[in-house]
């Protein structure tokens, strides 16, 4: 890096000294870029900037949530994590271990904004959709033979698709996409995955039974995750969602997620590993969160496109 900040270098990494045209002038003729975001997936984060792996029992770099005392799976407004969100000071004063990324002047902790597509589309809603998925064929649909409901579920699928004018479709549906040696994990890109939202909530209706706590609970859950996706689809060109937005998106979110939570301690009680969720579904609620500051992804003409970078 060139001593004269803003100018071309005249050394090396090396320290040698360089020679080559232009050397030593206005690097961007006066101009200068700043890092005002940092937005990847979580595996990158864990990799690249030290930060606490989603998967572990400390998974959140925004915040001092665990597994015991300050449970990130506490998806309640009241949650004990909502009040101990890092500031800048109490995230210096908790001496984290942090990559040389955050000595760059003005990055801190606030500037992590957790990647909406990694956390739900590719990352909790892949396991959404298969435990439904799962749950349909193996349990709730009426024919003994998974294969004949997967093939019902399909022809309905595809009248769905056609009544939602579906942009990002599935070509076909095996239960080798859905079904795994652990738990049910949906197969797809994040644009068939986001997609496939609304869908499943009208093959769920269709196929629940209303008198069932639990199948209700799954509706709440199903029409929750979509309804976050639509309040983004709504927005494509806002820099941070209007207030009313906003409130509705962290509103939706608690509400779904703390239903998503209550699913899996049912399932696990019943030793089906169904609806199990990941500190990712925390991270997620932090980018509701932040929703009212920055918008960070956006689906858009037909791809996800980073609008605050």
């Amino acid at each position: 890096m060139s001593p004269n900040k803003g100018k071309k270098p005249v050394k090396d990494w090396n320290g040698e000294d360089m020679n080559y045209e232009g050397m030593g002038e206005d690097l961007m003729g006066g101009f200068f870029m700043c890092l005002w975001a940092l937005i990847c997936d979580l595996d990158h984060c864990f990799k690249a900037y030290d930060m606490p792996r989603s998967t572990s029992n400390c998974p959140c770099g925004l915040c001092p949530c665990n597994s015991l005392g300050v449970p990130w799976f506490d998806f309640r407004p009241q949650a004990a994590w909502m009040n101990l969100v890092y500031t800048v000071q109490s995230w210096l004063a908790a001496g984290l271990k942090r990559s040389f990324v955050f000595d760059i002047v003005g990055v801190t902790i606030l500037s992590f904004y957790p990647d909406w597509m990694h956390c739900k589309s590719l990352g909790i809603d892949k396991y959404l959709i298969g435990s439904v998925l799962y749950l349909l064929v193996h349990y709730v649909m009426p024919h003994d033979d998974p294969e004949d409901n997967l093939s019902l579920l399909w022809q309905q699928i595809e009248v769905l698709y056609e009544k939602f004018d579906t942009q990002n479709r599935y070509g076909a549906i095996r239960q080798t996409m859905f079904t795994t040696k652990g738990a049910p994990k949906m197969q797809g890109t994040a644009a068939e995955i986001k997609d496939f939202g609304p869908i499943l909530v009208e093959l769920w209706k269709r196929h629940m039974n209303p008198n069932l706590t639990m199948h209700n609970k799954i509706l709440v859950v199903l029409e929750g995750s979509a309804h976050c996706d639509k309040i983004l689809a709504q927005h494509p060109d806002d820099f941070a969602l209007p207030e009313a937005a906003a409130d509705d998106l962290i509103s939706t979110a608690f509400i779904y997620l703390g239903a998503w939570y209550d699913l899996s301690m049912h399932f696990k009680r019943l030793r089906l590993p169904l609806f199990g969720l990941t500190g990712k579904a925390h991270l997620l609620m932090h980018s509701c969160l932040l929703s009212r500051f920055l918008l960070e992804l956006m689906y858009k003409n037909d791809m996800w496109a980073t609008v605050c970078l």
